[in-house]
């Protein structure tokens, strides 16, 4: 069996989410995005979710 390893960023997380990720963990926020981006599309669309949330409520964005 072949497994094709390639990938391109993930669509869900958006242009911003560097930024976003970034300025909610730090300097894990990279780690972050590149455990995201390796994930299926429902992982990242509960944490960019969490993250919308959290800035709306007013929290670190």
């Amino acid at each position: 069996m072949n497994t094709n390893i390639t990938r391109w960023t993930n669509p869900i997380l958006g242009e911003g989410a560097d930024a976003v990720y970034t300025e909610m963990y730090g300097d894990d926020g990279k780690n972050f995005i590149h455990v995201l981006e390796s994930s299926p599309y429902e992982i990242a669309v509960v944490s960019r979710l969490i993250a919308y949330l959290e800035k709306v409520r007013g929290g670190k964005q």
